[in-house]
């Protein structure tokens, strides 16, 4: 089998230089191509007037190889110019009867070429100024000589096809060959798209060959790839073989490094909403946000129990205070106390603006509604790197986040990963594979601290549009705030709350400020349950895009307008305990 991949970038520069060149000579030596045409730049042309470009002598026979100078500019033969005539390769004692001669009247010049009396193969070169050369390959053997008609046909997706190349190279199996880099002693020929046949004429039928093929665009650049080899059994003297070469497209270059760019829909799942559930507590019942703010002050007050705004086994004193806080009816403080009078949420919200209260209530009801939208279209970029695959098209990856973003165009905050505590970004070992032009990415896990980002993307996006401040512990101390009399916040809380349990003044000390601290942290607890663990899972595949025909791959997936993207299509997203499947899950992806 023929190794077209490993040489494949140098293929356009040694279609010119390797396969037509021999020992210096020049270009020409693609008899199918039209003849003389002297290349870009030339002004003068070199062409074929007989017998043909392929010659096959028998030891000690002779021919007359002719050739036909023309200036280009002016569409006229030159007569009376010097053409000269060279042999390359090894003649085994074939002659030239002159290495130079005078053109005619139409420009014709022509040499004797003498067979030496061992078998051969070398080119005649024929050379004038400003024109390309113009080569004859001449087979010299004693068993005769067949003809091969060869067309091919382009298997795979290939696009931009222009021309397909023969190399005939005798002597030489499949295996020793690259398509991608052809023997400069190749004899070429080329057709103009796949189907057309050329012919090779002059086939020593006791020698084996081998038959490359490739396909090509307009720049040159190898499309496709083949190789057939011709036993001297299949080759009769004075006969022509018919045959078809199937060219395919080349093992493409996958590995390397790609920058993904992902893109998720998120539903409204339990989990995302329930993040909010912290912040509606502050809205949900009559006296809130006073009563949300005297169970984390009260909490703090004792210090014997977690921090988490639930009072647990309270002090005397503690309990005191507690006996001034409203009845309960199904969660919530009533305005009276259990001896009917005027509870502590009451005196609170009587000591705070009121309008202000109101405002604040309305802005965290209205919070879920006006941030899903944004807080469930997540980005994620992140570096694909690939090993070569193996014999079973298998590869081994690593992958690994660099940034996560969260919202939709203006609204989009973007964050680097590795400014974001306590992530496990990095995926390795993940297996990949190809098949049917895909690359398939097995599913992995990796963490994007979402929890995280969507509270500081709901503070930075959607907290300041609904004049709500961006932290919690902002909002925590504004809602202490609310309460105002000669003082405010923790200075007009306190004389209340004394006053009402009969305690001595300064009855509540630190508790009030850590209280405060508690009821921010208890604000963010709902979006800080989203960020536990390795929280997402990737699987998927994409199309792999060669867009410079090169057999490179450029691209995971297309992003353009109407294009094919990646999908992760075993995309989940764990939050708080329950696994989210995106909506839309997309990737495209980048060569590094």
């Amino acid at each position: 089998m023929i190794d077209p991949y490993l040489t494949l970038r140098r293929a356009a520069l040694c279609v010119g230089l390797c396969a037509c060149l021999i020992g210096g000579g020049g270009g020409g030596c693609d008899a199918d191509d039209p003849p003389g045409d002297g290349g870009p730049g030339a002004r003068r042309a070199l062409a074929l007037a007989g017998p043909g470009p392929d010659v096959g002598l028998s030891p000690g026979q002779t021919i007359t190889l002719s050739v036909r100078y023309s200036d280009l500019d002016r569409g006229v033969a030159l007569a009376g110019q010097t053409v000269r005539f060279a042999i390359f390769g090894d003649p085994r004692g074939s002659t030239l009867s002159t290495d130079e001669v005078t053109t005619g009247v139409g420009g014709s010049a022509s040499v004797v070429l003498r067979a030496g009396s061992s078998a051969t193969s070398f080119q005649v070169i024929a050379s004038a100024s400003e024109a390309d050369d113009f080569a004859f390959f001449v087979q010299v053997g004693a068993a005769g000589f067949a003809a091969l008609s060869v067309d091919a046909r382009v298997e795979g997706n290939v696009n931009g096809l222009r021309r397909v190349r023969f190399f005939l190279v005798p002597s030489k199996g499949c295996a020793e060959l690259s398509a991608a880099s052809p023997p400069a002693s190749a004899r070429t020929r080329s057709a103009d798209g796949a189907g057309r046949p050329v012919t090779f004429g002059a086939v020593p039928v006791d020698t084996r060959h081998a038959l490359l093929g490739r396909a090509e665009d307009e720049s040159g650049a190898a499309l496709a790839f083949g190789c057939l080899e011709i036993g001297d059994a299949q080759l009769a003297a004075s006969l022509t073989l018919r045959l078809t070469l199937t060219l395919e497209p080349p093992p493409l270059d996958i590995a390397g490094s790609y920058r993904l760019t992902s893109r998720m829909t998120l539903p409204a799942a339990r989990a995302l909403a329930g993040a909010f559930a912290p912040m509606l507590d502050a809205a949900d019942c009559p006296l809130d946000p006073m009563q949300l703010l005297l169970d984390c002050i009260l909490d703090a007050r004792d210090g014997t129990d977690p921090l988490d705004c639930r009072v647990e086994s309270p002090s005397p004193s503690t309990a005191a205070i507690i006996a001034e806080r409203g009845r309960l009816s199904s969660g919530c403080r009533e305005s009276v106390t259990a001896t009917d009078g005027p509870s502590l949420e009451s005196l609170l919200m009587a000591a705070a603006n009121g309008t202000a209260v109101t405002e604040l209530r309305d802005a965290l009801a209205a919070l879920p509604k006006a941030a899903l939208p944004v807080l469930t279209v997540v980005g994620v970029e992140s570096l694909l790197v690939l090993s070569p695959p193996d014999a079973a098209n298998r590869l081994v990856a690593s992958h690994r986040i660099t940034h996560v973003s969260i919202g939709d165009g203006a609204e989009r905050q973007r964050y680097d990963m590795a400014t974001v505590a306590s992530t496990t970004p990095l995926a390795l070992p993940v297996d990949v594979s190809l098949a049917d032009g895909r690359i398939y990415v097995s599913d992995h896990r990796l963490s994007t601290r979402y929890g995280t980002l969507a509270r500081d993307t709901l503070g930075a996006v959607v907290m300041p549009q609904a004049s709500l401040p961006p932290t919690s512990m902002a909002l925590a101390s504004d809602i202490a705030d609310l309460v105002q009399g000669a003082q405010r916040g923790c200075a007009a809380i306190e004389p209340i709350v004394c006053a009402a349990a009969r305690l001595d003044a300064g009855c509540l000390g630190a508790a009030c400020q850590n209280g405060i601290s508690a009821l921010a942290r208890y604000l963010d607890s709902g979006f800080d349950a989203l960020s536990t663990g390795a929280d997402l899972t990737l699987g998927g595949s994409a199309p792999l895009l060669d867009d410079d025909n090169n057999a490179s791959v450029d691209r995971l997936g297309d992003d353009a307008p109407g294009g094919t993207p990646g999908g992760w299509n075993h995309a989940t997203l764990q939050m708080a305990g329950e696994s989210v499947t995106p909506l839309t899950a997309e990737f495209t992806g980048k060569r590094d």
